[in-house]
């Protein structure tokens, strides 16, 4: 049986196997799910979803800090129902994990974002401007959001799980 998954944008077959232990891994062609329930196979698709957001987001995160020359204190990856992300007077900068779902432009726009409120922690013209210098191209991430947002926001994996 096969369900789908996303990643950066791009739909990936999942494939259920029977399994006591509940288990996700990406298998280069799929990504291929272990578990004895439904549910349980849809919490182990979550926790790869985490994890991967955690790898590639963090990826980004340290690449788009260095570029900027701001250092955030750490990173969270979290389930937000009604943001992408949010950077804390500390420093820490916390992601959706939905955000692998969409393309990695997109990704990029709210790391970047979220970076500039490091310098800037507002949404004042100051903190615009200074988004614009970093990602002059911050409008079609943006737009691509506003567009796509409630349904990344209601993803969840039991439905893409068989």
């Amino acid at each position: 049986m096969l369900g789908w998954a996303y990643v950066a944008g791009v739909a990936r077959p999942v494939e259920a196997r029977p399994g006591s232990t509940a288990v996700a891994r990406d298998r280069g062609s799929a990504i291929v799910v272990c578990g004895p329930t439904r549910l349980r196979r849809a919490a182990a698709l979550e926790r790869w979803y985490r994890r991967a957001a955690r790898a590639r987001l963090g990826a980004l995160l340290a690449t788009e800090a260095e570029r900027l020359g701001v250092r955030p204190a750490r990173l969270t990856i979290r389930a937000q129902r009604t943001r992408w992300g949010s950077c804390s007077t500390s420093g820490t900068v916390s992601l959706n994990w939905r955000l692998l779902l969409a393309p990695v432009a997109v990704a990029r726009y709210v790391v970047v974002h979220e970076l500039c409120h490091l310098r800037v922690p507002n949404h004042s013209r100051a903190f615009w401007d200074a988004l614009e210098q970093a990602l002059p191209e911050w409008r079609a991430g943006h737009q691509w959001l506003r567009r796509h947002e409630t349904q990344l926001l209601r993803y969840r994996t039991i439905d893409s799980v068989p």
